[in-house]
């Protein structure tokens, strides 16, 4: 507890500092939480060197720089390496993580089955357990669809929403995307309050419409010769580049819902955000 209060201070001090719209980090003053270099909107968030996003006022973000801290020790969860940014909002927040896998044919587009992709999702998460266990971190129990996977062709986005249960027997839900791109697909994870999707899920469509790939990382600007990924669209549901790695009998990344804590991580937020913005946090 005094820890967390201690981060919260800092992390109010910090914040605080004036902002420009080129997302420059806001902080001057030596913490342990220095390592998060928090950029406050409005301004543009690069995620890695892959994509960009607006980030709109009263919203924070942090690069593919603090990558490591933030989910090892905000999020408490497995950082994998390929983490490259994260928003974070009072009530929700987004995680991004690029696959550089290649371009992903969109050929399964109407052979999409619900049913058998959670049932590979839940047999997956049975060994992401194991190891979440080994390294002492919570479990969860995965429920079912929230939403049912859905692509669509115009944008090249795949969708689905899931919902589990940590070990406390509070609901999780994630609501996931993945944007397909030229040489790989941006996995884009949002963690909500099971309870506030259905109010989350339109401010995150909104920010979402402001993401786009940088010139020449664009879905469309395949050209013949570029690495072709080895698997499709269920596979990037059922567990990405680890269905592949099945195939052999082994898996390298095992399918995971981020942030097993989610329910006092965003009230943790919450508190950085009364802070910064006063009332209109609570709102």
């Amino acid at each position: 507890m005094k820890r967390h209060l201690f981060v919260i201070a800092t992390v109010y001090l910090i914040l605080l500092l004036p902002v420009t719209v080129h997302c420059q980090p806001a902080q001057s003053h030596q913490s342990d939480f220095d390592r998060v270099n928090w950029q406050r909107g409005p301004c543009t968030g690069n995620i890695g060197n892959i994509a960009r996003i607006q980030i709109p006022p009263g919203y924070l973000f942090a690069g593919q720089q603090d990558a490591r801290f933030i989910m090892e020790r905000l999020l408490q969860d497995i950082y994998e390496g390929n983490e490259v940014g994260f928003v974070f909002s009072k009530d929700w927040f987004v995680a991004f993580q690029f696959d550089e896998s290649g371009y992903v044919r969109d050929d399964e587009k109407n052979k999409l089955d619900a049913n058998a992709m959670l049932k590979a999702i839940k047999e997956n998460n049975e060994k992401a357990n194991a190891e979440r266990k080994r390294r002492g971190l919570p479990t969860i129990e995965l429920i079912g669809w929230v939403f049912e996977p859905f692509y669509n062709s115009s944008t090249h986005n795949l969708e689905w929403s899931i919902n589990g249960r940590n070990e406390s027997g509070e609901l999780i839900v994630n609501y996931n995307t993945r944007y397909l791109g030229r040489k790989g697909v941006m996995r884009v994870v949002l963690v909500s309050d099971a309870a506030q999707l259905s109010v989350v899920l339109p401010e995150f469509r909104e920010l979402m419409k402001t993401f786009d790939y940088n010139r020449g990382q664009r879905y469309t600007e395949f050209v013949q010769g570029d690495k072709v990924a080895e698997y499709g669209l269920t596979a990037l549901v059922v567990g990405g580049a680890a269905a592949a790695a099945a195939k052999g009998g082994f898996f390298k990344w095992a399918w995971k819902l981020i942030a097993a804590a989610v329910i006092g991580i965003l009230a943790f937020v919450r508190s950085i955000f009364r802070r910064l913005f006063g009332r209109s946090a609570e709102a």
